[in-house]
């Protein structure tokens, strides 16, 4: 992911980098309750202290939620090719796909959950063609346009409307990030999304929003919020390579710790 808005001096907050650093640690929390805390039935099967660490490890990794939600907007509105950005999110959703079934379901093929990183991808994939709709906004505040869809502000829309709701649908429908049985993380990082695209605008209010959107999921992500407070507009690295290890380590912890998972 590349930012943009790197600072000549030092200052204090948090860079991109060490956000990206907090939400792999985070998520990683998730991975290893699933793995080796959570029994081969679920949540029904566990005794009640093991069900108690499988849910506090479990809701630690949704603070990365919003973390991974505001990176991927950042990203998209400073990559050089957003096309090639949506498309690198839809490629490491389906390589994270596999390993995910293994770390979660125990077996290759599993149906209950799909990975979250599906929702990352549909998310900046329906920003993308929201942005080329025409609209007031995005001629004079958003931080960048698409080509404009030759169709009138009615129109547009109302294709909006149709699109999200569409793509909120299909995410809840296929089990896009969820988790516990029943907690929608890939719908509430859907949404957080769409609320962060909006940050140019209204900062404040978007925060706050952005916060009660994760107090949904029994307030973790809403923690995740109050991280981004700390953001301060650094990149943090200085070789490229540096992001591209962090589309490696989601699928690569999954494979690890699935495969060790199903091997016991």
């Amino acid at each position: 992911m590349e930012y943009a808005n790197p600072k000549k001096s030092k200052v204090r907050g948090l860079s991109l980098l060490k956000i990206k650093v907090i939400a792999a640690i985070l998520l990683l929390f998730g991975t290893l309750s699933t793995c080796f805390l959570q029994s081969s039935s679920g949540y029904d099967s566990a005794d009640m202290s093991q069900l108690t660490y499988a849910l506090l490890t479990e809701a630690i990794s949704w603070i990365s939620a919003p973390l991974y939600a505001w990176m991927t907007v950042n990203a998209l509105y400073h990559a050089s090719s957003r096309r090639r950005y949506v498309i690198d999110l839809f490629l490491l959703a389906i390589a994270s796909e596999i390993p995910y079934n293994m770390a979660t379901g125990g077996k290759y093929l599993y149906f209950d959950s799909q990975n979250p990183v599906w929702a990352l991808a549909v998310g900046a994939a329906v920003l993308c063609i929201l942005r080329m709709l025409p609209s007031e906004e995005n001629r004079t505040r958003m931080p960048w346009n698409g080509p404009n869809m030759k169709t009138t502000y009615a129109t547009a829309n109302i294709i909006r409307v149709m699109l999200v709701f569409s793509a909120a649908v299909w995410i809840w429908v296929l089990r896009i990030g969820q988790r516990a049985g029943a907690v929608p993380i890939g719908l509430i990082i859907f949404a957080l999304i769409l609320i962060f695209s909006q940050k140019k605008r209204a900062e404040n209010t978007v925060m706050l929003s952005a916060a009660a959107v994760g107090a949904l999921a029994f307030v973790a992500p809403a923690l995740g919020v109050m991280i981004l407070h700390w953001e301060n507009g650094e990149k943090g690295w200085k070789h490229s390579i540096v992001p591209k290890i962090f589309y490696v380590l989601y699928p690569a912890q999954l494979l690890i710790f699935g495969a060790i998972s199903m091997m016991r």
